[in-house]
């Protein structure tokens, strides 16, 4: 899409904004198109970086909401106080704690790579390089939750301008092994890494256009996003899973949920390994999807243009089948079984469906 195209559907996108709104935002938006054709990028790649022209005038307007939000609630930028101030450390990286008791974190950050931990000490904390120049941090209490975030300083619209140019750093977030609260931790075009951390309440990990991984962890309520990257989930326990992207592969391993767990992916493959939930969703397109020992009471398979195969641990006879595809041949057959108390349902196009069940 032109630079043209773009700005004509966004402005249209953002009627509910006021026109002073509607025309910060066009040359804010012209300015990233201008600055990222000098660093050699096409009017088409530019556009890309936003996503579509619905979806960043949504961010847009949402930006706005929530200045409102906080200019009705006494929350000015100008008027907020840090609820933690860094310390310096050796390598000129800084840390930040919460000046108060917290059973949450939420943090939403910029092109940063996130590194998540447990650690033996008594509360959260994060650790980054800061630039002064650059970096608009600010770190606030709401309730119970320690509210922090990190942006560049662009002119008063942060969500995009990191998106051009900027090189990725990391930010590493140290949680205490008996911190049994809420974690919600988002960035943007950067990778999350998280291990070893249990008995969180819940938890969200979100990033585009990176990959997300979640090792050995447990939790109530556990969700991955991204967009066009890999999400890899290996021995974790919990309540309930979401696991979201596009354009990339999902992958599970050793994993056990007692409630939901749910994948889905467009244009990636799924692979699932001896995980058990209470149920089962895989969702793919243009993809294969690959199961190995998975176990649970409902199980839906489903695809486009890939086959889909692999291996159900539990008995044939305590499942009504469904199985479809077309240009390929099934097994097992679509059968009911009556007073049956689990179902498996495996669909796809183009490609083959072939699942056994094994002890």
């Amino acid at each position: 899409m032109k630079q043209a195209e773009f700005l004509q559907k966004l402005f249209a996108a953002l009627e509910p904004l006021s026109a002073e709104e509607r025309e910060q935002i066009r040359e804010y938006v012209e300015e990233m198109f201008c600055d990222a054709m000098e660093q050699g990028l096409s009017e088409e790649e530019c556009a890309a970086q936003f996503g579509s022209p619905e979806q960043a005038a949504r961010e847009f307007r949402e930006g706005a909401a929530q200045r409102e939000e906080e200019r009705q609630n006494g929350l000015a930028v100008a008027g907020r106080e840090l609820a933690s101030r860094p310390e310096r450390k050796e390598g000129g990286k800084s840390l930040f704690r919460p000046d108060h008791p917290c059973t949450a974190l939420k943090l939403d950050v910029h092109n940063f790579s996130l590194h998540v931990s447990p650690w033996d000490g008594p509360e959260l904390h994060i650790l980054f390089e800061v630039n002064e120049e650059e970096d608009e941090i600010r770190s606030e209490r709401r309730g119970d939750v320690w509210v922090f975030t990190c942006f560049r300083k662009r002119r008063g619209w942060r969500m995009f301008g990191a998106l051009f140019g900027s090189r990725t750093r990391k930010m590493e977030i140290f949680v205490p092994r008996t911190f049994r609260g809420r974690l919600s931790l988002s960035t943007t075009n950067a990778r999350v890494a998280m291990e070893g951390c249990e008995a969180l309440s819940s938890l969200l990990l979100k990033t585009t256009n990176a990959s997300v991984s979640l090792q050995h962890c447990s939790g109530g309520e556990l969700c991955c996003r991204s967009s066009n990257g890999a999400l890899h989930v290996e021995d974790v326990h919990g309540d309930t899973l979401q696991a979201v992207t596009s354009n990339a592969r999902v992958e599970l391993t050793s994993c056990v949920w007692q409630g939901a767990c749910g994948v889905h992916t467009s244009n990636g493959s799924i692979s699932a390994s001896q995980v058990e939930a209470g149920s089962l969703s895989l969702q793919s397109s243009n993809a294969r999807i690959h199961v190995e020992q998975v176990r649970a009471s409902s199980i839906t398979l489903a695809t486009s243009n890939g086959s889909i195969g692999g291996t159900v641990v539990g008995d044939p006879e305590e499942y009504t089948i469904t199985t479809s595809t077309s240009n390929a041949s099934c097994s097992p057959k679509t059968r009911a079984i009556p007073g049956a108390q689990k179902a498996l349902s495996a669909s796809t196009s183009n490609g083959s469906v072939a699942l056994q069940f094994v002890s």
